[in-house]
């Protein structure tokens, strides 16, 4: 027991303590728009090989392309656009060849099929989990489901495609870009 003393109180001294950036970052307080970008991005990469099956199966389908003939990569996220005041989900995909003709219909497909499934689930990432803060604003969810952006983005060696739609609107804008 004697031996084992010095090693506690020695152990108790060497510790060190969090440096100034850890400190800081350990009183930051995280806010629910932090956490649900986090849950939102958390369910994409969850189902971002679903997500890029349906772009593909559409590609296969609709195209009547093979499997070989749409070799992409993708990559899936959310964050928040300050600028206009927008949650977006997005998925990208990137062709080392041409874009096939089908994509702005692919994407548009895609984002059909994930507003129907993120348009019940989205309000409820931005919330508190096991009670409701009685200060929540009734209508929070509608305005948040309002504020949430879908966007498909293809990138070909010929011309990109950028297509969006907000959550629970029929609307969807196309943009393309040639790169000639």
């Amino acid at each position: 027991m004697k031996r084992l003393l010095p090693l506690l109180l020695f152990s108790f001294i060497a510790a060190a303590d969090p440096g100034p950036a850890t400190r800081w970052l350990m009183n930051e307080r995280a806010s629910l728009l932090d956490i649900g970008i986090i849950r939102l991005d958390l369910h994409l990469e969850s189902d971002g090989e679903y997500w890029s099956e349906v772009f593909s199966s559409h590609l296969i389908t609709v195209e009547q392309l093979s499997a070989d003939e749409i070799p992409f990569v993708h990559t899936i996220g959310a964050h928040y656009d300050y600028d206009d005041d927008l949650i977006v989900a997005w998925f990208s995909a990137r062709y080392g060849q041409e874009l096939p003709k089908g994509a702005v219909e692919a994407c548009k497909w895609l984002l059909n099929s994930q507003n129907r499934s993120l348009s019940d689930a989205a309000s409820r990432w931005f919330g508190h989990y096991g009670y409701v803060n009685t200060s929540r604003p009734e209508n929070l969810d509608e305005q948040i489901d309002g504020r949430v952006e879908l966007r498909c983005e293809v990138h070909g060696t010929d011309q990109a495609v950028n297509v969006r739609r907000r959550l629970g609107s029929d609307q969807v804008f196309v943009g393309e870009e040639n790169r000639d």
